[in-house]
């Protein structure tokens, strides 16, 4: 099954962003920060999604199906055009 990539998930709006998804009961994503042990202690410890420290990590070692930037806004055009080249979906 195909997997929501949230980029930027250490900072408030990804951390938000993977705690709701939690709380509803879906735990099909990855997230992706620069910042990988700090973003992984946002999360539950028992959730045990997976971080990887770039965009492009996450899309190779996972089956993708789209990709939620949370990164600062000067990063979404980068990161979006990124994502793209794989061929996913992206929200902004």
């Amino acid at each position: 099954m195909s997997k929501l990539l949230i980029v930027g998930i250490g900072g408030a709006v990804g951390c938000y962003t993977s705690r709701r998804l939690l709380e509803d009961g879906y735990a099909d994503f990855v997230g992706a920060d620069l910042h990988v042990e700090a973003a992984a202690q946002t999360l539950p410890a028992e959730s045990q999604i997976p971080v990887y420290a770039s965009l492009a990590e996450a899309c190779v070692a996972e089956d993708i199906g789209g990709v939620y930037i949370c990164t600062p806004d000067t990063a979404h055009k980068d990161n979006a055009i990124e994502a793209l080249s794989y061929g996913v979906p992206v929200l902004c």
